[in-house]
């Protein structure tokens, strides 16, 4: 008898978040990849990238501390 292949999930390459306002209309659109995190505004077709460096550094910059993770 023949050993069975190993079969394993494929991993998600990019992850989509749909953001709405209070009233449940589409506000736009959050995309995480490896190396990068997108928006796009409802009603658009293109994205906003930028790379996880560059969004790091904006997190950091403009961003306020949240609660530690625990």
């Amino acid at each position: 008898m023949s050993k069975a292949k190993q079969l394993k999930f494929k991993r998600l390459k990019v992850q989509s978040f749909t953001i709405v306002d209070d009233l449940k209309k589409e506000v736009g659109r959050i995309r995480v990849e490896p190396g990068a995190v997108s928006w796009r505004p409802a009603g658009v077709t293109h994205w906003y990238r930028l790379g996880l460096k560059d969004f790091g550094n904006l997190a950091v910059q403009h961003g306020t501390k949240g609660e530690e993770a625990g």
